[in-house]
């Protein structure tokens, strides 16, 4: 009969039905599994990556400080260094002032003596006329 095989026919169908849905979820739940595995690897690399990006961030850190602090010694250096020149300066002005002061005083004192002598020398000429004149009488 024709509703027998009919059942038959719709039961064979409902057990392809089946079949097929139990493969097809036997599929899903492995690329489930599989995608689960892939998440699972990926968050380890995403916190492998974050851990890097920590110990980059504090090796940065690390770095900017030494930078300053070089920074701030070779700032004092520098103004150690500008210190040292100016210190240079004052004792090279001193030393010429010292110089300046020694030559005039020594052309004070040719000066002087430059005057005794041409007073000697006046008082020289002024006998030597005397004399002259002593002579012609």
């Amino acid at each position: 009969s024709l509703e027998a095989r009919q059942k038959h026919e719709l039961a064979l169908s409902l057990r392809s039905v089946e079949e097929r849905s139990r493969s097809d979820l036997a599929q899903l739940e492995a690329q489930r599994d599989q995608l689960e595995l892939q998440c699972t690897a990926l968050q380890g690399q995403l916190q492998a990556e974050q851990q890097k990006s920590v110990e980059l961030s504090v090796s940065l850190g690390e770095a900017q400080h030494r930078m300053a602090h070089l920074e701030e010694s070779q700032g004092g250096a520098a103004e150690a260094l500008r210190e040292a020149k100016v210190r240079e300066l004052q004792e090279r002005a001193q030393v010429a002032e010292e110089k300046l002061l020694e030559a005039q005083s020594m052309r004070d004192m040719f000066a002087k003596e430059t005057e005794m002598y041409r007073n000697e020398l006046k008082v020289s000429r002024d006998e030597k006329t005397l004399l002259e004149e002593d002579l012609k009488q």
